[in-house]
């Protein structure tokens, strides 16, 4: 029988983001109570970007923006410098890893650990598949019951499900970089000791970070191919709350707007198209869906209606409390830019003729 251990990578100013998360735990905790599963749970707020702010210059003796040693290698085009809520973000993750090494001196496979960040959604329509996933877990507690199709030291179950009627399948058939690490769970802790290891120095964000470790060693790295999890900023619910763009990949009608946004030359068919997408998605009223209807419009030099979706999506933008507008926020450098184009009041007043001239 597996005991799972969940860690919720935690903001406690996210405040939007609690109702979902809780629910989300409840679920889970009831299935496994149900399944006679032991169940503990750890909540992850620290380091906040707050706290990073303040003691910035101790993160910064951390950081090497170096190359890799290998100039082909392809993480090297994606080093950049990270912002306060990302190096929180990776720390908490560290944190964990960290957690799982002094509190389990031993690799018991049945010893699980969730780890969830607090943007992952359940819809109803899946929760059969969280069900599913756990008593696939459960049945593979020990290595004597254990197969290929599932022999695993890392397990995501964030990630698209392919067509593949495995439900198991190994991530280097996948992706070199994750789209998702929103919720993973690791069952060897050898894996954990490798990741806090590497995760001592700052030069690729998290997500990155453990995309590199598992292209570079012998562990092995699955993906649960049902859909268990949602990462809720990745469908649109919430935007990101550390990256300056998010692109929304489990959100169809974000992908067909971004499609539209970069032809080359817009019609009025295309934004004919794009109204009613946008129409068909308020739903999940998306401050990033909000955005790129305001990028087709600039494209199309319609700078008036432009300028009503960005500020629409950067208003909502900041109704979301706790989320840090950084100068380099797509959402908020698409606002500032749009102003230049559309000056109804400076063309009204150089009209008019000065009094003393």
């Amino acid at each position: 029988m597996i005991r799972l251990n969940i860690y919720i990578v935690y903001s406690e100013e996210l405040e939007n983001r609690h109702t979902t998360i809780n629910s989300a735990i409840s679920l889970i905790k009831d299935i496994c109570v149900q399944k006679n599963i032991e169940v503990k749970l750890n909540i992850i707020s620290e380091p906040s970007k707050e706290h990073v702010n303040k003691y910035i210059s101790s993160f910064n003796t951390r950081v090497n923006y170096d190359k890799f040693a290998d100039a082909s290698n392809i993480y090297n085009e994606l080093i950049m410098p990270l912002n306060v809520c990302q190096i929180s973000n990776f720390e908490k993750h560290r944190y964990i890893y960290k957690y799982i090494l002094d509190n389990f001196k031993t690799n018991d496979p049945n010893e699980l650990h969730l780890i969830i960040e607090d943007d992952v959604i359940i819809l109803k329509d899946y929760i059969n598949n969280i069900i599913e996933l756990i008593d696939d877990l459960n049945a593979s507690d020990s290595a004597s019951n254990r197969n290929s199709d599932n022999e695993w030291d890392i397990l995501f179950t964030c990630l698209n499900v392919v067509n593949n009627p495995e439900k198991f399948i190994n991530i280097d058939d996948l992706y070199n970089i994750i789209i998702s690490k929103s919720c993973y769970i690791i069952r060897n802790r050898e894996l954990c000791e490798k990741l806090y290891s590497i995760t001592d120095t700052f030069k690729l964000n998290i997500k990155l970070t453990i995309s590199k470790f598992i292209k570079e060693n012998k562990y092995t790295a699955m993906s649960y191919n049902k859909i268990t999890f949602l990462e809720g900023s990745k469908l649109g619910v919430y935007p990101s709350s550390v990256n300056p763009n998010n692109y929304l990949f489990l959100n169809n009608n974000y992908i067909a707007l971004k499609k539209i946004s970069e032809k080359t030359e817009l019609t009025e068919e295309d934004i004919k198209n794009a109204e009613n997408i946008y129409a068909n998605s308020l739903n999940i009223p998306s401050v990033d869906v909000q955005n790129i209807m305001g990028v087709i419009y600039y494209n199309y030099k319609d700078y008036k209606k432009a300028k009503e979706y960005m500020y629409m999506s950067l208003s909502n933008l900041k109704k979301c409390k706790g989320y840090t507008i950084m100068k380099n926020n797509e959402i908020l450098s698409n606002t500032i830019n749009i102003y230049k184009y559309d000056q109804d009041l400076l063309a009204e007043c150089m009209l008019s003729k000065p009094k003393y001239s």
